[in-house]
């Protein structure tokens, strides 16, 4: 770690991150209703577009959070705020948990 330039934390940070990308694309493998994903980069983690039935969705993932070492995740249904979802680990269930929903 000490010949990469970014800190421990960043890394970690980047690798859950990854982690969730992976499991979101397992659940939306396993629902046949989503179609149309993205997954865009922003800043402090990801953006995930997405229709399910034929309604516009997108999950806001936040990774760098002052007061909390996890990932929070805000789910859009048509542009408005529907609920919030938030892991430090357990990618997997909170991926179904969305998806299921």
């Amino acid at each position: 770690m000490r010949e990469l330039s970014v800190t421990k934390g960043d890394f970690d940070r980047s690798v859950r991150i990854s982690v969730f990308n992976k499991e979101v694309k397992n659940a939306v493998q396993s629902n046949g209703n989503i179609s149309d994903i993205h997954f865009i980069p922003v800043i402090k983690g990801y953006e995930i577009t997405f229709n399910n039935n034929g309604v516009s969705e997108k999950l806001c993932i936040n990774a760098k959070s002052r007061f909390y070492d996890g990932l929070i995740i805000k789910r859009y249904i048509n542009g408005k705020f529907r609920k919030i979802y938030f892991t430090k680990d357990g990618f997997a269930e909170t991926a179904n948990k969305i998806f299921a929903n």
